[in-house]
C-alpha cells in the first residue's frame, strides 16, 4: 500500500509511504520516498512545493508518485522499484511529458502496473487534458519520456482530461483520474459538457487498438442517471470485473450525494 502527503506542513518535504502487511496480518511503514530533485520554499523551516505526493499508485515492485507542480507546473513524476525485498528510497526514474509546458499539470493522476505507467496532464492545451503512457523494457527499463499519448477523440478546452480527486491510496484497483490494468486504461473527464445527461465522462483506451497496435480510444462513457446534478469522471478505476466511474455530486439520492458506477465487462 502507499499513501502520499503532498501537504507536508508542519513536515519539511513532500513524501509517500510505502506499507507492508506483516506475518501479524498488521501493517507496517518499509519506506519514506522522496525525490532527489524536490523543490523548496523560501519559508523557515522549508517546505516542499512539487506537490509530490498528490497522487500515487503501486504494482508488485514498481511505485509511482506524481508532482504536478514541478517547475512551474510543468509537472513530472517518479518510479520507484523494490529489489531482493527492498524498497530503493532514490527514484530508479524521473519521467515527464516531451511536449510539456508550464500548467500542463503532468503527474496530477497517476496508475501503474508491472509492465506500464500512465500519467495525466489535465492542463494539456488549455485544460483539454492528455495522458501519457511510458512501456518498461526489460532491458533498458522504464523510458525518461512517454512511449505514446493519448487523448479523447473528441476532447476540447476545458474538458481537463486526466483530472480526478488525486490523494488516493491505491492497492488492487487504482484511483484518481486515471487508471491502467493489463492493456486497458480508463481516464476520467469531468468537464466534458457534451453530455445532455450532466457534466462529465471517462474514457476506455486499450492496447492494440489504435494504429499499428497503438493504444486506441474503444469507448467513451457517460453519465448513466439524469438526477440532479452530476460531475461523472472525478475518480475512476478499472479491474478485473469491470470499470468504476464517480460521480461526487450526484444528487440522486440527495444534495450533493454522490454515487458511483461499475460498467462491465471491461471490454477486451
Amino acid at each position: 500500500m502507499i499513501v502520499g502527503a503532498a501537504d507536508p506542513i508542519p513536515q519539511t518535504t513532500c513524501s509517500a509511504h510505502i506499507f507492508e502487511r506483516t506475518s501479524a496480518g498488521t501493517w507496517s511503514e518499509v519506506a519514506v520516498l522522496v525525490p532527489s530533485d524536490l523543490e523548496f520554499n523560501s519559508n523557515n523551516p522549508p517546505y516542499g512545493i512539487d506537490a509530490f505526493g498528490h497522487s500515487v499508485s503501486i504494482s508488485g515492485d514498481y511505485a509511482i508518485i506524481g508532482a504536478y507542480k514541478k517547475d512551474s507546473n510543468v509537472g513530472a513524476a517518479y518510479i520507484y522499484e523494490r529489489t531482493g525485498g527492498t524498497w530503493s528510497t532514490t527514484e530508479t526514474r524521473k519521467i515527464t511529458a516531451s511536449d510539456g509546458v508550464a500548467d500542463d499539470y503532468f503527474g496530477y493522476s497517476v496508475s501503474i502496473t508491472n509492465k506500464c505507467a500512465v500519467v495525466s496532464a489535465y492542463g494539456k492545451d488549455s485544460l483539454t487534458g492528455a495522458a501519457y503512457i511510458f512501456d518498461r523494457d526489460d532491458t533498458t527499463g522504464w523510458p525518461s519520456t512517454e512511449t505514446q499519448k493519448i487523448a479523447a477523440t473528441d476532447g476540447v478546452a476545458g474538458d481537463i482530461f486526466g483530472k480526478g480527486g488525486g490523494g488516493s491510496i491505491n492497492y488492487s484497483w487504482n484511483g484518481g483520474g486515471i487508471a491502467i490494468r493489463e492493456n486497458q486504461i480508463v481516464v476520467g473527464s469531468k468537464g466534458v459538457t457534451t453530455n445532455t445527461n450532466g457534466v462529465g465522462a471517462a474514457y476506455v483506451f486499450e492496447r492494440g487498438a489504435g494504429a499499428g497496435g497503438t493504444w486506441g480510444e474503444t469507448q467513451k462513457i457517460n453519465m448513466i442517471s439524469s438526477g440532479g446534478s452530476s460531475t461523472v469522471g472525478g475518480m475512476v478505476s478499472i479491474g478485473q470485473y469491470g470499470v468504476i466511474v464517480g460521480n461526487p455530486i450526484d444528487g440522486t439520492g440527495g444534495s450533493i450525494s454522490g454515487s458511483v458506477y461499475m460498467i462491465k465487462p471491461v471490454i477486451s
